[in-house]
């Protein structure tokens, strides 16, 4: 007897190590599968990627952000003359960005940003100054006429045409990993059917079993995007060595992964419902029945 249940045990423990090998193979498929279809839809779809990045340079933070870096950068080689007037020349830009004046160069910025992540050169992100310029200086001005307590003038040729945001390199582009998801998708998607079909079949599950299997692999898929998403993060705003650019990223990266979540959110809800599907009982139509 014991001779005869070994191969049988044997079998069984191959059954479940495959089984359980299969579904994180599945798991980590979905998740692959659902990240493709958000980068698709998020950062190759420049219309709406457009939109993210202008949403984002309007909000007070960005602004912020961007008139600091501007201010940092116009005296960096002037630290005396940055202190004086660098937090004046920061919230002038600030106010300008919030303005239809500014309307081009936020435009500008949001397709440098197009270009800069999705382009398999990348080019840096420039902000132009020069047709601001003339409007950083009158507001000057201005400022000095109303506060007379802070009397610095912000002389027009101390203020370059244009500054980097950010070089080539510094955030790595995402247009291999779009191509390389690209490629995978019709792959991930034959896998995810085929390998579940193949733990369905072998392990002999009934309808109900099923269903509840598939609800247990979506609710596992979506657990880990919502969990892993945040985690890169903080290395993404870290490759930044500009406070003021860490904070135009974190704002950035928030607008891109608010999608996602929401993405797996959805899978969460479905894999929830499956679930609980799989716990209603099931009988058979009385048509179907057979009468004694």
């Amino acid at each position: 007897m014991n001779q005869s249940k070994t191969p049988r045990t044997r079998k069984e423990k191959a059954l479940r190590w495959f089984s359980a090998g299969a579904s994180g193979l599945i798991v980590i498929l979905l998740l692959i599968l659902h990240s493709a279809y958000w980068m698709n839809q998020n950062f190759l779809n420049n219309q709406n990627f457009s939109q993210k990045v202008s949403s984002v340079l309007a909000q007070d933070s960005s602004r912020e952000a961007i008139g600091q870096e501007v201010s940092d950068q116009v005296f960096k080689d002037k630290p005396v003359l940055g202190r004086v007037a660098g937090d004046k020349l920061s919230s002038i830009v600030n106010s300008i960005l919030g303005t239809d004046i500014a309307n081009k160069v936020v435009t500008r910025v949001s397709s440098d940003t197009v270009l800069y992540l999705t382009s398999a050169k990348q080019k840096p992100i420039e902000i132009s100054l020069s047709e601001i310029k003339p409007v950083i200086v009158t507001l000057s001005t201005v400022l000095n006429s109303v506060d007379k307590t802070s009397n610095v003038s912000i002389d027009a040729s101390t203020i370059p045409d244009k500054i980097v945001l950010l070089e080539p390199g510094t955030i790595p582009s995402l247009y291999r990993y779009s191509v390389i998801l690209s490629w995978m998708v019709p792959f991930a998607a034959i896998l995810v059917i085929g390998l579940f079909a193949l733990i369905v079949r072998l392990r002999k599950l009934s309808i109900r079993q099923g269903i509840k299997c598939a609800g247990i692999l979506l609710l596992s898929s979506s657990v880990i995007g919502m969990i892993v998403g945040p985690i890169f993060k903080p290395p993404a705003v870290s490759m930044l060595q500009s406070a003021s650019l860490r904070t135009l990223t974190s704002n950035l990266y928030d607008a891109f992964w608010g999608p996602f979540f929401t993405q797996m959110t959805y899978m969460f809800i479905l894999g929830f419902i499956l679930i609980a599907v799989s716990f209603i009982p099931l009988s058979r139509p009385s048509f179907l029945q057979k009468s004694k």
